[in-house]
């Protein structure tokens, strides 16, 4: 969970891309946000994502309110998956040098 410290400081870089003032971005601009936020989404996953958003393909833009949940997916998606691929290696790890624990 986000503090208000931390939701704040997101909501500052989303509207950092913001050209129009309306404090929406382009769904294109979505990828690039969430790199920013160092999510670090593959291709596929922005596009998952932005299929959900605007499926018609009408070049919708997205408010924080709309940006803020597939972030926070995505992020703890990903901190799952690196949780399991170090346990994992360290897994590997124990049994390739013998060790007992």
């Amino acid at each position: 969970m986000q503090n208000d410290k931390n939701l704040e400081d997101l909501k500052e870089c989303f509207l950092l891309y913001d050209k129009r003032g309306d404090e929406r971005i382009e769904c294109s601009q979505v990828g690039e946000v969430l790199r920013a936020l160092d999510v670090n989404p593959t291709e596929h996953e922005v596009q998952k994502i932005v299929n959900n958003i605007d499926p018609a393909g009408e070049m919708k833009r997205v408010s924080f309110e709309e940006f803020y949940p597939m972030y926070q997916n995505l992020r703890e998606r990903h901190r799952k998956e690196r949780s399991e691929n170090i346990s994992s290696q360290v897994s590997d790890f124990v049994t390739e040098k013998g060790i007992q624990i």
